[in-house]
C-alpha cells in the first residue's frame, strides 16, 4: 500500500502498489469459483485453502529427463513471500458476494502453503452440520 497527498484539494489517497495485478488475480479466483459451481451461502462457512507454490530452481535436479526435488529439499516447506495472511485475505475478498455474503461468515479457517508443480489454489468450503466442536 502507498499513500499520496494532493495539496491542491487537501485530500489523501491510499492505493495498492500492485492494484491492477491484484484485481486481475481476484477476478481469476472468482471465475474459477463460478466455473466450479460455487453458490451463495448465508450460513456460517468453514474454509480450507491450500496455496501451491512453485519450487525455487535451486531445489530441483534433472533426473531421467524430469526435474525432481533434490533429496535435502523434499520435506522443505515454502516459508517465503508472499505472506499467507495476504493470500488468504485476497481469496476471501474474492469470494465475498459469490460464495458468501460477507467473509465475516467464515467461522473456521485453515490455510497452508505447499510446494507444487504449478502455482495453484485449492479451496474447500463447507457448511458445518450440528456442533462443530
Amino acid at each position: 500500500m502507498t499513500a499520496s497527498y494532493n495539496r491542491t484539494t487537501g485530500t489523501s489517497h491510499v492505493h495498492h502498489v500492485q492494484g491492477s495485478a491484484l484485481a486481475l488475480w481476484r477476478a481469476s479466483v472468482r471465475e474459477a469459483a463460478r466455473a466450479a459451481g460455487v453458490t451463495l451461502s448465508l450460513a456460517p462457512i468453514c474454509l480450507s485453502i491450500q496455496f501451491g507454490m512453485q519450487r525455487p530452481k535451486h531445489h530441483l535436479q534433472l533426473r531421467a529427463g524430469k526435474y525432481v526435488p533434490k533429496p535435502k529439499y523434499v520435506d522443505v516447506m515454502p516459508a517465503m513471500m508472499p505472506d499467507i495472511d495476504k493470500l488468504v485475505r485476497a481469496v476471501m475478498d474474492s469470494l465475498s458476494g459469490l460464495a458468501y455474503r460477507d467473509d465475516a461468515q467464515v467461522i473456521i479457517l485453515t490455510a497452508s502453503k505447499v510446494y507444487a508443480d504449478i502455482t495453484s489454489i485449492l479451496i474447500d468450503e463447507y457448511v458445518p452440520q450440528g456442533s462443530i466442536w
